[in-house]
């Protein structure tokens, strides 16, 4: 069976999203999905020394249609936000043991000029998954063929990525609104993610979840990869969870 993982490309994507690309063998950059201002496409949280610091990417929004696809989304021009994010980095984590090692890794990703957000956004995920020993293989769903509802687009992105298998972790949100026995009936299996937020030692005080990977990554480096070990477990459609983990929220499959 080879599995694959569908998820918006999001900006520094937290450690549940990496975990979930790391337990698949192939990881559809889901980038024909609808950018939303709600959504983690272009921000995310780091923590800082009097609580959570959100770094966002600047988008160009004046003269573009309200709803676009991910792919089409371009970054702004109008502020030094590159330099901006390395700075907030440095005085929120300097003193992390793993600091200089990855900010030697991520340097290079911000100054590529990269002028779409989605090229950033799995440029920056691919260098921490690279980092990581990740052989999971990266297609965008823009070039592969797909169409119809929701679940007809898991169905052939799955088909079209070479896959039988489908990696969710969001197989119970009532936001997902995927039509899981029809899944089934097209011969693609799922596996639903088992994850639970890694405990860890943190700067700053009390520990705190759901914070982008760069956090376990400063604090920990390598040895982040002990903390997530991409276990997933096969489900039917008709048959209940019984892992544990909680389920992430998200639109998608």
């Amino acid at each position: 069976m080879t599995s694959a993982c569908l998820h918006q490309p999001n900006a520094y994507p937290w450690a549940k999203l990496v975990d979930k690309i790391l337990g698949s063998d192939v990881w559809i950059v889901y980038d024909t999905a609808q950018y939303t201002r709600t959504e983690f496409h272009n921000r995310q949280v780091v923590k800082g020394r009097q609580g959570p610091v959100w770094l966002t990417i600047p988008i160009v929004t004046a003269g573009r249609p309200r709803f676009q696809a991910l792919k089409d989304v371009e970054i702004s021009s109008g502020s030094d936000w590159r330099n901006a994010h390395l700075r907030l980095l440095r005085e929120h984590y300097l003193r992390a043991p793993f600091y200089d090692e990855v900010r030697d890794l991520i340097d290079p990703v911000y100054r590529r000029n990269h002028q779409w957000l989605v090229d950033f956004n799995v440029d920056l995920t691919a260098t921490v998954l690279d980092y990581l020993g990740s052989r999971t293989r990266i297609v965008r769903a823009s070039e592969l063929p797909h169409d119809g509802d929701r679940t007809q687009r898991v169905i052939d992105l799955t088909r079209a990525a070479g896959c039988d298998t489908h990696v969710t972790s969001s197989r119970f949100s009532p936001a997902i609104g995927l039509d899981w026995q029809r899944i089934d009936d097209a011969g693609i299996a799922v596996r639903e993610q088992v994850f639970a937020d890694p405990r860890y030692p943190q700067l700053h005080g009390d520990f705190e979840p759901r914070l982008s990977v760069l956090d376990l990554l400063f604090n920990l480096g390598g040895g982040a990869k002990a903390h997530l070990p991409g276990r997933s477990v096969l489900v039917g459609a008709d048959v209940p969870f019984s892992g544990e983990g909680e389920v992430e929220p998200a639109p998608l499959g």
